[in-house]
């Protein structure tokens, strides 16, 4: 059990012992910490410390199958979790030529290189290897037609909404967040 979770979440173990869960046990608990969890296997609870334990909100549960313990300590830690964002590149482009600039406005031309670009996506700029600003695809034409969605390989024009200004050799990635 002391060896369930990440760097995110861990079990710590503030006492063990044998026999019934006592009242040392439950005040144990509420000395340790405000996520205290009494666990007890193959045992039951002493009549004092039951009333004290629910009076003090403090949480035991009962196993007598280790597997089932295992799954309820990862499960509690799953819960426990600060929850993410991650990102996942989707497409990536350079661009070729900027066509015009207005505030935060500005439209370009360029070819995808992977993946794709998508209308309404979100998307960073990167000029020599170093992300220099994000911004949100307004617009995306491809042989002259508004579309939703332009793939690699294929050439291509676009309107970002952007307080960073791009310029000729930038590349574009497009990126989608998600938290889990």
């Amino acid at each position: 059990i002391a060896r369930l979770g990440d760097e995110y979440a861990r079990v710590s173990i503030v006492q063990s012992g044998i026999g019934n869960i006592s009242e040392g046990d439950v005040k144990t608990a509420l000395a340790g910490s405000a996520h205290a969890l009494i666990i007890g296997f193959n045992v039951g609870i002493d009549s004092v410390a039951e009333p004290l334990a629910r009076e003090r909100n403090v949480q035991f549960e009962f196993f007598n199958i280790i597997y089932k313990l295992t799954e309820r300590m990862e499960e509690l830690l799953r819960s426990a979790q600060p929850k993410r964002t991650v990102e996942e590149i989707v497409g990536r482009a350079k661009i070729l030529k900027v066509f015009s600039s207005r505030k935060d406005e500005h439209v370009f031309g360029g070819a995808i290189s992977e993946g794709y670009l998508g209308k309404n996506s979100t998307v960073r700029i990167v000029r020599r290897k170093v992300v220099v600003g994000e911004g949100k695809l307004l617009n995306i034409q491809a042989n002259k037609q508004n579309v939703d969605r332009a793939e690699a390989p294929s050439e291509f024009g676009a309107q970002l909404e952007s307080s960073f200004e791009p310029a000729e050799g930038d590349i574009i990635e497009c990126f989608t967040s998600k938290i889990v």
